[in-house]
């Protein structure tokens, strides 16, 4: 889910899966405590995945959304039916009812033939600093095969510039007794004009209760490049 305060409530968007498991779409709930949640809509998507033939046709999910300049912002994992995933936006007046920006068309696609994320991009975090740039952070895969984080910055929200070369910001290492397999599903807050990160890890080794255990690591960065677990 990804949660913000609107006005005295909490509006959650979040994912949504079909019978099959697989094709998915984003809802929205609201709450006034954050205990008790009524979903808007009717409890209908309020972003839908798109028909067939387009870059989110299967799915559109790991909403992060953000509200500023009077409209919110939400950028999606998009799928497609070969699961080439990418990273579409979209905007909205009310959090209900959303448009498709940069023609309906990804706004962040694979990286450059042998970098870390030339096969898919997808779950962005997005925030916005003081100056009005936004960053990005996403999990990417590529010939490692196995996920690892990139950093890009926009100033509208549809064009994007890889930071650090094009390279991830942040790879699995070994963290006191988490030996990462690998790292993902990034969630960022800036604050005190420092970037700080909540993500997952994949524990690969047996160095804890065991090997293909889950857990959540700390990290903070001054640029949002350089990461200190």
């Amino acid at each position: 889910p990804c949660v913000l305060k609107v006005g005295d409530e909490w509006w959650m968007w979040y994912n949504g899966r079909t019978d099959d498991a697989f094709t998915g779409s984003v809802g929205l709930a609201t709450s006034k405590d954050g205990l008790v949640w009524t979903k808007e809509n009717n409890g209908d998507p309020v972003l839908k995945h798109g028909p067939p033939g387009t870059f989110d046709s299967t799915k559109v999910d790991h909403p992060a959304v953000l509200s500023f300049d009077g409209k919110f912002h939400m950028w999606y994992t998009a799928g497609d039916a070969g699961s080439r995933y990418k990273i579409g936006y979209a905007t909205s007046e009310d959090g209900i009812r959303w448009t498709r920006e940069n023609d309906a068309r990804p706004v962040l696609g694979p990286g450059a033939q042998g970098k870390f994320d030339d096969r898919v991009v997808l779950h962005p975090a997005v925030i916005r600093d003081e100056a009005g740039l936004l960053h990005m952070w996403y999990n990417g895969v590529g010939p490692q095969k196995t996920f690892r984080v990139g950093h890009a910055v926009s100033r509208d929200g549809v064009h994007w510039q890889r930071e650090n070369g094009g390279k991830a910001v942040l790879a699995p290492s070994v963290v006191g007794i988490f030996d990462e397999g690998y790292v993902y599903n990034v969630h960022v807050r800036l604050e005190g004009g420092m970037f700080h990160m909540w993500y997952s890890v994949w524990v690969a080794g047996k160095r804890t209760t065991g090997a293909h255990h889950n857990g959540l690591t700390y990290a903070w960065s001054h640029d949002g490049n350089h990461w200190k677990k």
